[in-house]
């Protein structure tokens, strides 16, 4: 299982990926942090992420998909209302080396000030 979190005002352009910029829960050995875009898987497996994005008031109307390996998986979460949460979920199988990222796309997404995007991934099985 690994929890993160990102805090501070952020602006991401459409193709990035979402930043977390604190260091992890981490229990186990299945799931690390590479960079502060990036997590790796690091056994086969069953995953599932979960996560929310707070937005700001003066955030275009972006939209968010997990990535695994630069590919998108699951659904694509749009930004309907300016201000809101973005929150969602994919579960899906995982193999030893897959990279995970939060990536947006559509139009870029500014995150609101303070603790800000938070991810949950869990190894299921």
């Amino acid at each position: 299982m690994l929890f993160d979190y990102n805090t501070g005002t952020v602006t991401i352009g459409t193709g990035g990926a979402v930043p977390f910029s604190q260091a992890p829960l981490i229990v186990g050995t299945a799931i690390s942090k590479t960079t502060n875009t990036t997590f790796t898987l690091n056994a086969n497996g069953t995953y599932r992420v979960t996560y929310t994005l707070r937005t700001a008031l003066v955030s275009l109307l972006g939209s968010v998909q997990v990535h695994q390996n630069g590919i998108g998986i699951g659904p694509t979460t749009a930004l309907l209302i300016v201000g809101a949460p973005i929150t969602d979920q994919v579960t899906f199988p995982g193999s030893t080396g897959d990279t995970l990222q939060l990536v947006v796309g559509g139009l870029a997404l500014t995150l609101a000030t303070g603790d800000n995007a938070t991810i949950n991934i869990d190894k299921v099985q």
